[in-house]
């Protein structure tokens, strides 16, 4: 029987994965060091406010994105407008003049609230750089997370 070149690498490539890996995996796990009472509860703050700023990410992302359609829906309306305007007629190009005022104020507002969500990105990334640098190589047991819970109470 022929042995197949292909299947035999395969299988080579797949222990070595796994000889290379699995190491690592254990030395990552032994790098973690118990984190003291006060470090957990920093850490299970830091991890609560990362979870609502995300939520109040997610929020304003959405919100953005409809102002920001809407935006693009009432320009568009405003170029078709503008191609009946009878330019002879000042009245039509008043009337033009001033829906175009009331869609670059809700433009302005809707580039004041997408400023608005870069701030809280950036402090949403801040503090999530934060809680990686002081947490992730922490663990944090179970008997203190219940007494941080019950602090809270």
């Amino acid at each position: 029987m022929r042995k197949n070149p292909f299947l035999a690498a395969l299988t080579f490539s797949f222990t070595a994965i796994v000889a290379v890996t699995l190491p690592s995996n254990a030395i990552a796990q032994k790098s973690k060091k118990i984190a003291t009472r006060d470090q957990a509860r920093s850490c299970l703050k830091q991890e609560a406010e990362i979870a609502t700023l995300k939520l109040k990410g997610d929020s304003n992302k959405q919100t953005n994105l409809s102002l920001v359609k809407d935006a693009e829906a009432r320009s568009k309306a405003l170029d078709e407008l503008q191609a009946k305007v009878d330019r002879a007629d000042k009245q039509q190009v008043d009337d033009f003049n001033a829906k175009t005022r009331e869609h670059n104020a809700f433009v302005a507002t809707v580039n004041q609230q997408a400023a608005a969500m870069k701030a809280d990105t950036e402090n949403y990334e801040s503090i999530r750089a934060k809680f990686n640098a002081d947490c992730t190589n922490l663990i944090i047991t179970g008997g203190d997370r219940k007494a941080i819970a019950n602090e809270k109470k």
